[in-house]
């Protein structure tokens, strides 16, 4: 009774198993649902539903549940001991409960089915425990909605630059800042003027001088007018332009000179007057504010007007410049002696005397005071020496 007992507990088991062989050889115990062109559909007692493509399937073994019965029996019969023939069981299954299946490799093979994973070093007869995956979209549970992150939140823009405004336009400097002489040390003078000779008088007096200097020498432009009206309503304009150039050898102290000078003076036995020189010069002190200098050279002037005639001459000078005997105040002063080398014993002297009062230390505004004393041998008596004084405020530029 044990056994006939044994045998209804197994029949239900052992109803039937299928062998599925895959591409890679390995061997999956189970029962096959279905098998077309599509692929093959196969419940697998740990893997669940598989659903297999055609080309990853080597072979199908089917079994009948006769076999299967069969093959209890035998498995008894063996086990057990009972001679119990296979005819005395009642064959018919009514549950389609498979047997507990072995996932089975080839000798030697180490590769798993795809979509299968077993552990290393597990035994025949021992059940591999690995992940179910996803057999059927229906058998799978409907994941849980993963909590969304909060969003991090947006650093702050980096703020933005303003732009750096424009640099304004530099000024063109120069004369009245025109661009005019921009890299000359230029000055306007304007004022006052009187004379001392035939006639006395006091009228309007102006200056303009620029000058551009360096290691090599320097080179400097004057323009001077003065304007009076005499005593019986005429009006005297006299007016000079002169430029001067200096080539200087920083490791001496000697220099060449030339002068040219443009005179007009509406009084005077000629109308306009135009010279030219050149010499050698040298310097003989130069520090502590002061500067004193010597030259000596050739030249000679032609008149026009009432008299037409060119006149040689020579040319000694001297002058003591830029005397800054304190901070604000300088002295300048200089005389030239124009030896007439035709009629040896005529003479022409211009002597300048100038005193500066510094106003202001940032725009170089002067306060300058003058005296110009001009000797001419040659003229009538009374008209030798003529004397003239200015007070001018000076600007640079």
């Amino acid at each position: 009774m044990a056994a006939w007992f044994a045998v209804g507990v197994c029949v239900p088991v052992t109803a039937r198993a299928d062998t599925l062989t895959l591409a890679t050889g390995e061997t999956l115990v189970g029962i096959v649902v279905s098998e077309g062109e599509e692929g093959v559909v196969f419940d697998h007692p740990l893997l669940g539903r598989l659903e297999l493509e055609p080309a990853a399937v080597a072979s199908v073994d089917r079994e009948t549940a006769a076999e299967a019965l069969e093959d209890s029996f035998e498995k008894l019969d063996t086990t057990e001991g009972l001679p119990i023939a296979p005819s005395a069981v009642n064959t018919e299954v009514t549950s389609p409960a498979a047997p507990t299946p072995l996932l089975e490799f080839p000798e030697g093979k180490e590769a798993e089915p795809e979509g299968v994973e077993v552990e290393a070093g597990v035994s025949d007869e021992t059940q591999v425990e690995t992940p179910e995956p996803a057999a059927h979209p229906k058998d799978q549970p409907e994941p849980k909605p993963e909590a969304q992150a909060e969003p991090e939140p947006e650093p702050d823009p980096e703020p933005v630059a303003e732009p750096e405004p424009e640099p304004a336009p530099e000024p063109l400097g120069g004369f009245f800042n025109t661009g005019l002489l921009a890299d000359w040390k230029t000055n306007i003078s304007l004022g006052l003027s009187g004379f001392t000779g035939e006639n006395d008088r006091i009228d309007f007096y102006g200056r303009l001088s620029a000058k551009q200097s360096d290691e090599r020498g320097f080179i400097q432009l004057n323009a001077e007018a003065f304007y009076a009206e005499t005593p019986d309503g005429s009006a005297r304009n006299e007016g000079r332009v002169e430029a001067t150039k200096r080539w200087t050898n920083p490791q001496t102290q000697w220099f060449v000179f030339s002068t040219g000078r443009y005179q007009y003076n509406r009084l005077k036995a000629w109308d306009e007057r135009v010279s030219a020189y050149a010499g050698l010069g040298r310097t003989f002190v130069k520090k502590d504010g002061l500067e004193f200098s010597a030259e000596v050279g050739l030249g000679g002037n032609y008149e026009f007007g009432t008299v037409n005639d060119f006149t040689p001459e020579a040319v000694f000078g001297a002058s003591a410049v830029a005397w800054q005997f304190t901070p604000r105040q300088t002295i300048k002063a200089k005389t030239t002696l124009y030896p007439n080398l035709e009629f040896l014993g005529d003479l022409r002297v211009e002597s300048d005397l100038e005193w500066r009062l510094k106003l202001d230390a940032q725009t170089d505004t002067l306060l300058k005071l003058g005296l110009r004393h001009e000797y001419e041998s040659r003229d009538h008596e009374d008209e030798r020496s003529d004397l003239k004084y200015f007070a001018a405020v000076e600007f640079s530029f």
